[in-house]
């Protein structure tokens, strides 16, 4: 996939090119990608794409339900833009039922070819192709790396966006790895905040004592509340973002989002010079990134193994 990342050529630096329209579809608030759509239009630019001139970016909310995807999607695609980017499995979902021909690219699908967006990784087929999370595998790590710092957790509960349908996915794997090792998996709905707090009591009931909280972006507005649900229950909780540690929550495990946008870009970057999604593989990434909060583990009276100290990529103290 390195041939993704090339610079740009000298006929595309040039002015008077038609400027490229770019639509994206989103649930969850547009709010949540913001930082991560500022590196998408970086890297835009480093490629000899100044906004406006070059290129124009315009952010839809498709709503909270698959029926306000869909028709969000239609509205996008009578607009008519040169590509449509899907920034989850169910806008990418939504996005295909509207439109065949219009280029979409898709950001963080959990598993491309089961929910359907695609034929295959390597030869997606169609009009649809982009980039994957690996969210899926990740569910199994994420077990790991909680038994590794509880190993007396029995009944985990996984909080994730219970109406996308690569969260459902992403459950499924992950509690056939629980019960493999002893564990009661249970998933916890969290949007929008009236079904958080309903989970939170239902946790509460089912004696939960531990967490498992997915990579979901939809998932970050309520970043600080989950967190602090957690600290009060005394539940150790590993969490699929960054963000979640650096609020206070013990552990995150899972990819580079940052790295997911600019290869948006690099893609971008490839269509709009001619080349079709039916032929451009799937990526999938190949970086994960470990970040612990030792003042956290101390508040939860866990000790975290100099082995596990040595694997972590960033420690918070």
């Amino acid at each position: 996939m390195a041939a993704l990342a090339v610079a740009p050529t000298a006929a595309h630096a040039q002015k008077g090119r038609p400027t490229l329209r770019i639509a994206t579809l989103e649930d969850g608030s547009l709010e949540a990608r913001r930082l991560a759509w500022q590196t998408f239009q970086k890297r835009m630019r480093a490629l000899g794409y100044e906004e406006g001139s070059r290129f124009v970016l315009q952010r839809y909310y498709g709503g909270d339900t698959p029926e306000q995807l869909r028709e969000r999607a239609k509205d996008i695609v009578a607009s008519n833009p040169d590509i449509l980017i899907a920034a989850s499995t169910g806008a990418a979902q939504a996005a295909m039922q509207a439109t065949s021909s219009i280029p979409i690219l898709f950001l963080g699908a959990s598993d491309p070819v089961g929910s359907g967006l695609v034929a295959s990784l390597a030869q997606p087929g169609g009009n649809v192709t982009g980039l994957a999370n690996s969210a899926a595998e990740l569910g199994a790590k994420w077990l790991e790396l909680a038994l590794e710092l509880a190993p007396r957790m029995r009944r985990i509960g996984l909080v994730t966006d219970t109406r996308n349908p690569g969260s459902v996915l992403v459950f499924r794997r992950t509690e056939k790895e629980a019960k493999a090792r002893g564990v009661s998996l249970q998933m916890f709905g969290a949007l929008p905040r009236a079904e958080l707090e309903k989970s939170f009591q239902a946790m509460v009931a089912a004696r939960t004592d531990g967490l498992i909280v997915t990579f979901a972006s939809t998932l970050l507005v309520h970043r600080e509340a989950i967190v602090r649900f957690a600290a009060e229950r005394k539940m150790p909780a590993v969490y699929g973002r960054r963000e979640y540690v650096d609020a206070g929550g013990l552990a995150s495990y899972g990819i580079d989002v940052d790295l997911i946008y600019v290869r948006a870009a690099d893609y971008v970057h490839r269509i709009a010079g001619g080349a079709k999604p039916a032929t451009l593989p799937v990526e999938q990434p190949d970086i994960f990134r470990l970040t612990l909060n030792r003042k956290t583990a101390r508040e939860l009276g866990l000790t975290i193994s100099a082995g596990t100290l040595q694997r972590a990529d960033a420690v918070i103290e």
